[in-house]
């Protein structure tokens, strides 16, 4: 239907799922040899495709008939004694079950009033956690507000021994969920995968198998079901809570849409595309005079649901007038709500449609709630909070030095992202910035070529336009700010698409860039056939290798390099009597702890224990000081390396001499380094003008030295994170495109200027001839700080290979981290499970 906006009611079904529903009904009908034990194989299938996406075992999944039907199998497998807390307003198929087992042998119910915004958050858990507490329940998504739970950190708040149930329906297959956090995982396919009715996933992790008992498992949840004597043993994994077999032309169309949207770019892809539709129709309602729900979430902090309502309007009316606009939707109260999942490539419709039927929805104001607001007057969308510390955002994602960590993205902005990101989709939006028709791609050498960057990289790159297009005659240049991380989601989003509506050229991090040049090895342009090759020696070693694609041409140029150093107090370790001069490893900094904290009442630096905000930068800098990372050249495995698990036994030794300050929390890390609580900050180059801005007071009592060893006697260089400018492969201008960023990264003098306005540390070595690389600087007494990152870059650093499966390495790298901090766990322990889990993942082998 052209105007259908309620995916998160129920999805038409897809063309693979009704393909392959037609195919399993054939069989089903036909019958001939052989067919019944395909049926039956259509269910294996369907069990080992969502493995692969929620990162599981196939015995760990079960096929249920419904969400409701698999969590009444969870509610009669947990037995009490003990309390399920159940969040105040879920969706009741996650309310019922637990009370019709309460008092039936399962624990009893506890319904705990969410925060304000209807979640329950990580805080509100660990105040609300008493010791009969055996498990707490929640959907993935929240089915009115669109909110996506945070299930790492609940989990993380719940530990080990209490069970974090997920009711998935509204998350699986809109947006990538945590699932690995989920002990148990029930979800039907009928809405966002539109597989239709008939067939759900239930996920039982091993790790707590052992605590629910089959309540509800009949004659299939068995391994001898004609045995003489019943019951019969169980089968082994969610089986064993069957009680009969599965609908399997169901099962058939829910693994078929699994595989479709693995097909899509996995969910990290699908979710880009939805948000970003989401994103216009909520701005255009609001446009119409709307009240969004919840309307200060982050981009990451929603899912496909968005909820509206028309102050002043009953809402029974505004639902009626959408539908006689030909507008589907779903009212709750007060709320209209609206989802949907746009079609990859195509214009979408019912956007459209969705926005002009909530304008004509609106109408005339009803009386006595005074006249229309004027639209210049209009009061701005709540502003969306960042991170305000750099363990918030990673080194790879670093804002640039003298930018505002905790800034927040005001409504302009985020109606720029809007429609910026609409023409990504192929939608109908205004001031769009991408390439428009031509998908092929061609060498155009004049017209307007559309820039895409964020934060101060993007200022710094418009610094460099006035001049080149007055030495670029007939080349126009508009450079975008899409902010980060919403960048990503919109080059992923036109990459995955084909590129369409990519910009003519884009900014792109290190931990992107070989990810984007393995799953879409045609998307960025060939710049060897342009000229590329002349340049390979001109910036900072070890950078080269990762611009190339897998047939050796340059698909970049590196623009931005972070080389790594450690900022420390110079007042407190004078105080010590420490010489940073005698400190040339960690083991020296180790044992010289605790005389710093003692003069300085400082611990030596800070990590978010927890993992909430997967702080693995210092972790990642310690390995590559040693020359080694997650993947060695050829994408092996070395997270278990002896250099792995000796980066995580330094950060064991520092915590387990109490040398480490917990940094968990929005803002935590920027209060203690103003409170003077951190006596150093392993950081690279990129910290200069961050610490100086951040925190003037601090004027000359900080000083940088090379980075400390991992290893005594080891390497103190290494380069933490790099960023590069490329060319889409379907921009209609190329050439333009290529002299641009060739003009802007291989002259000095421009690559200068962009560092002088934006503080982008420059890969471009003919640019640290300059004066102002051996300027010494106020803050830091005098020293002359950037000469000391053009020194460590001298010494040369070993390329770094993060792969396309670099954000699986992270995460189970970070849930190592978390075990040694807060459980004292053995580094090559957990490392070698980590390890091992990530070649499950993603069919890598593990070095030697």
């Amino acid at each position: 239907m052209p105007g259908y906006l309620d995916h998160a009611r129920v999805g038409p079904l897809s063309r693979p799922a009704a393909r392959a529903l037609a195919g399993a009904n054939g069989l089903a009908t036909r019958m001939a040899p052989a067919d019944l034990d395909r049926l039956f194989a259509l269910g294996d299938a369907a069990r080992a495709s969502a493995a692969r996406l929620l990162d599981a075992r196939p015995h760990e999944l079960a096929l249920s008939p419904s969400t409701s039907n698999g969590l009444f199998t969870v509610a009669a497998a947990l037995q009490g004694p003990g309390t399920v807390l159940v969040p105040r307003g879920e969706f009741p198929a996650n309310v019922y079950p637990w009370l019709r087992f309460e008092g039936r042998g399962g624990p009893d119910v506890r319904l705990v009033e969410p925060d304000e915004g209807r979640h329950i958050t990580p805080e509100s858990l660990r105040r609300r956690l008493t010791p009969d507490v055996v498990a707490l329940t929640v959907s993935a998504v929240d089915s009115l507000t669109g909110h996506v739970a945070p299930l790492a950190a609940l989990k993380e708040v719940l530990g080990p021994h209490r069970l974090l149930i997920v009711d998935a329906i509204q998350g699986l297959g809109a947006v990538p969920l945590e699932a690995e956090a989920a002990d148990v995982l029930v979800s039907g396919g009928q809405k966002w995968l539109r597989a239709g009715w008939g067939a759900a996933l239930l996920l039982i992790r091993d790790r707590c198998a052992a605590r629910l008992a089959p309540g509800l498992g009949g004659w299939a949840g068995v391994a001898e079901p004609f045995a003489e004597r019943h019951p019969a043993p169980p089968l082994p994994g969610a089986a064993a809570h069957l009680a009969t077999n599965p609908d399997f032309p169901a099962a058939a169309a829910l693994g078929a849409a699994l595989d479709d949207l693995a097909g899509q770019g996995g969910p990290a892809a699908v979710g880009a595309r939805i948000r970003t539709a989401l994103a216009e129709l909520l701005d255009r309602a609001e446009r119409a005079g709307a009240e969004v729900l919840l309307n200060g979430l982050g981009p990451a902090e929603r899912a496909g649901i968005g909820t509206f309502r028309l102050p002043g309007h009953d809402p029974a009316a505004v639902h009626r007038a959408l539908e006689a606009a030909g507008v589907v939707t779903t009212r709750r109260g007060e709320w209209i709500r609206l989802s949907r999942t746009p079609p990859p490539g195509r214009r979408d419709g019912p956007v459209r449609r969705g926005a002009g039927a909530v304008r004509a929805a609106r109408g005339p104001r009803a009386h006595g709630h005074g006249r229309p607001r004027d639209p210049g007057t209009r009061a701005p969308r709540p502003r969306l909070r960042h991170p305000s510390h750099p363990h918030h955002v990673s080194l790879l994602h670093h804002p640039h030095p003298g930018a505002d960590m905790s800034h927040h993205l005001s409504r302009r902005q985020i109606l720029h992202l809007a429609t910026a990101s609409a023409a990504g989709l192929g939608l109908a939006a205004c001031g769009g910035g991408g390439t428009g028709g031509d998908q092929k791609g061609a060498d155009g050498d004049s017209g307007r070529i559309t820039v895409w960057s964020w934060t101060t990289a993007a200022e710094a790159l418009r610094g460099v336009v006035p001049s080149f297009e007055r030495d670029n005659p007939g080349i126009t240049v508009d450079v975008q700010d899409l902010g980060n991380p919403a960048i990503w989601d919109k080059i992923t989003v036109g990459l995955a698409s084909g590129g369409k509506g990519l910009a003519d050229v884009l900014h792109i991090g290190v931990d992107y860039l070989p990810g984007y040049l393995q799953k879409f090895p045609q998307g960025l342009a060939d710049l060897s056939r342009l000229g590329a090759d002349r340049h390979k020696d001109a910036f900072a070693q070890g950078l080269w290798p990762t611009v190339l694609g897998e047939d050796g041409a340059v698909r970049a140029l590196p623009w931005e390099v972070n080389p790594l150093g450690l900022f420390y107090r110079h007042d407190y370790f004078e105080k010590a009597g420490v010489d940073p001069a005698s400190l040339t490893s960690w083991d020296d900094l180790i044992e010289a702890g605790p005389r710093i904290r003692a003069a300085g009442g400082a611990q030596l630096l800070g990590l978010d224990k927890p993992g909430t905000a997967q702080d693995m930068d210092f972790f990642q800098s310690l390995m590559l000081l040693q020359g080694a990372f997650y993947f060695d050249a050829e994408g092996r495995i070395t997270l278990a390396s002896p250099a792995a698990v000796q980066a995580l036994t330094v950060i064991k030794r520092l915590n387990d001499a109490g040398l480490v300050a917990d940094t968990a929390g929005e803002g935590t890390w920027k209060r203690l380094v103003g409170q003077g609580k951190l006596a150093t900050a392993p950081y690279p180059a990129w910290a200069i003008e961050y610490l100086a801005t951040k925190f003037p007071a601090q004027k000359g009592k900080w000083r940088v030295m090379a980075s400390p060893a991992a290893v005594p006697g080891g390497g103190r260089s290494a380069i933490v994170n790099s960023t590069y400018l490329t060319v889409s492969a379907t921009s209609p201008r190329r050439k333009a495109a290529w002299r641009f960023v060739e003009y802007a990264l291989t002259k000095p003098a421009e690559i200068n200027r962009m560092f002088a306005s934006g503080g982008v540390f420059p890969a471009l070595k003919a640019a640290y001839d300059d004066p102002k690389f051996s300027a010494p600087h106020p803050f830091y007494g005098g020293q002359r700080v950037l000469r000391s990152f053009v020194d460590s870059l001298g010494a040369g650093a070993a390329a770094t290979n993060f792969t396309g499966d670099y954000s699986r390495a992270l995460k189970l790298a970070a849930d190592a981290q978390t075990q040694v901090l807060l459980k004292g766990a053995d580094p090559a322990a957990v490392l070698k499970a980590a390890a091992e889990r990530l070649a499950q993942q993603t069919g890598r082998q593990q070095a030697a």
